[in-house]
């Protein structure tokens, strides 16, 4: 079993770092990943990961393309909602962006 195939059991089951991981290794995989960096950054997201809160806002400012449903989709109130959510003790990269 490889180290992704690991961590998507692990992200499935729950487990909030994994789901992170996996989030980013679809955002920095091909750009029509960015969907399913989407979906496992809002699991992490809901758990409080403020690393996840910051690069799904992140994505939802600048906007992705959904090949699914080809449109680009973008969401700057939420972008910005989710910004506000991560901790600000631990997330300098918000009080960056913002």
């Amino acid at each position: 079993m490889s180290k992704i195939e690991k961590l998507t059991l692990l992200a499935k089951q729950g487990d909030v770092e994994s789901q992170y991981e996996i989030g980013y290794y679809y955002e920095n995989s091909d750009s029509d990943e960015l969907k399913k960096a989407v979906e496992y950054y809002e699991l992490a997201a809901k758990q409080g990961h403020c690393c996840a809160q910051n690069n799904l806002g992140s994505i939802y400012t600048k906007g992705y393309y959904d090949y699914d449903k080809k449109e680009f989709k973008t969401d700057i109130k939420r972008g910005f909602e989710l910004f506000e959510m991560a901790p600000k003790k631990k997330d300098t990269l918000r009080r960056k962006i913002i």
